[in-house]
């Protein structure tokens, strides 16, 4: 299920994992994807129950994507 993370996922996924319950689905079994995450949300993110995040980019060249990507990917832990 993805959830913008300009609203406020993590008051969402209570919400969202009571009605997938109340359709009588295993709500443990499902994903919560967070898209449009800044790199400052991740931990918050991951605490309240987000599977998965999705990084927004602008179209713009090398010199601001690649340190942005940089960013992302420490603030992931995956530098």
């Amino acid at each position: 299920m993805p959830l913008a993370a300009r609203q406020d996922v993590a008051g969402q996924i209570d919400r969202v994992r009571q009605a997938v319950a109340d359709a009588g689905r295993d709500p443990e079994a499902f994903q919560i994807i967070a898209s449009g995450v800044k790199s400052d949300d991740i931990e918050t993110l991951a605490e309240a129950g987000v599977d998965e995040a999705i990084f927004a980019l602008p179209a713009l060249g090398a010199e601001f994507v690649i340190p942005r990507l940089d960013k992302l990917a420490e603030a992931a832990g995956l530098r």
